[in-house]
């Protein structure tokens, strides 16, 4: 019998006390001994999700547990997985834009989309910094230290030193290893794999 994660959705190892896909902990009644009904379990192999009347399924509320929760607890494999997937984004749509030979021609309107747009990647990789630091069991405010940073460094006050700070804090929240177990911020993503 296969069972669903009742927050994101994903599929459960047999016996598992967290989702590892979200590290939610898992309700004992996912792992009740009776067969699973035929009409519901022809729906759920048809339409192959578990969650057809949750309204908290679907695409956007997969981006959103995956890029813009700011609780739990994301381990560092995740972490670097989706931060690579974000600078891959936003470097094929800004490429266009910094191709040209002359970027200081940039209209005001364009300005105001490449602002956007680096408005949103920071606040996606402040989420992603978020989570990461509740796995760490250290404070919130450090996640604040990349924004100011990617500021500093987009208007080219003191580049190589605020790039050299940005490096640090990127290499100590991809290889700093989580706390084992659970801490205040929640459930050890990996609990299962202990």
């Amino acid at each position: 019998m296969n069972n669903f994660c009742s927050h994101c959705g994903a599929r459960l190892k047999e016996n598992a006390n967290f989702c590892s896909a979200c590290g939610t902990k898992v309700a004992n009644e996912n792992f009740s001994p009776n067969p699973m009904p035929y009409e519901k379990k022809y729906n759920d192999q048809n339409f192959n999700s578990p969650m057809q009347n949750n309204s908290n399924s679907g695409l956007y509320a997969k981006f959103y547990d995956t890029f813009l929760r700011k609780d739990g607890r994301l381990n560092r494999w995740r972490y670097f997985k989706r931060v690579i997937i974000i600078h891959i984004i936003f470097s094929i749509i800004q490429a266009p834009f910094y191709s040209s030979k002359s970027v200081k021609n940039i209209s005001s309107e364009l300005s105001l989309f490449l602002l956007a747009l680096f408005g949103l990647y920071t606040y996606l990789l402040y989420c992603l910094d978020l989570r990461r630091l509740h796995d760490l069991n250290d404070s919130e405010l450090i996640a604040f230290i990349p924004i100011i940073l990617s500021i500093l460094i987009a208007f080219e006050i003191n580049t190589i030193p605020m790039m050299v700070g940005a490096f640090a804090i990127s290499m100590y929240l991809l290889f700093k290893r989580g706390t084992i177990g659970s801490n205040k911020y929640g459930e050890d993503p990996l609990a299962d794999k202990y």
